[in-house]
């Protein structure tokens, strides 16, 4: 799929993934992973989450085109330190929640709440406080970096940088 619209924008897709190259921007942006086996995948930071409705934008004229092509399309989403979901554009495409962003072309982007969407899981959220448990030993979180990926835990006196993933349960 190759297309440009009324104002320059292109949206494309090659191998592995589909590209939205706006005309006022120097490179394009990867909208939706694909990979080898042909899964559809989005990766979302939290801090691009619309806010005020919870939800994720999508381009509407890619989710168009795929559900013109595809049968039955879904797109895994994982949401940076908050889980991965899973969705159908048939779905998305019904739903079809605008929420005026950026009108020109193939900019429109249309909103899907996070609260709808299928879970596949969901990342444990470490708070100041909370006991936990790493090489068998128990600390305590003392802070959080901005990501949420990395805590900073006191065992006794020595407060030491851990990663989330080695964390392997509370105290």
């Amino acid at each position: 799929m190759f297309e440009i619209d009324e104002h320059g924008n292109k949206l494309y897709t090659i191998d592995d993934g589909a590209y939205l190259k706006l005309a006022d921007e120097k490179r394009p942006r990867k909208i939706l992973d694909i990979s080898e086996d042909g899964v559809f995948s989005k990766y979302v930071k939290k801090e691009n989450i619309f806010h005020k409705t919870n939800s994720i934008g999508f381009n509407y004229h890619l989710l168009v085109e795929m559900e013109k092509v595809l049968k039955s399309p879904t797109i895994k989403i994982t949401v940076d330190s908050v889980g991965e979901f899973e969705l159908s554009v048939k779905d998305i495409l019904e739903e079809k929640q605008f929420l005026n962003y950026k009108n020109n072309g193939f900019e429109v982007q249309c909103f899907y709440p996070v609260g709808k969407m299928k879970v596949l899981s969901k990342c444990k959220i470490y708070n100041i406080g909370d006991k936990v448990r790493v090489n068998d030993n128990g600390g305590v979180v003392e802070a959080i970096s901005s990501s949420g990926k990395t805590l900073y835990v006191r065992f006794g006196k020595q407060i030491s940088v851990v990663n989330v993933e080695a964390v392997i349960g509370e105290n």
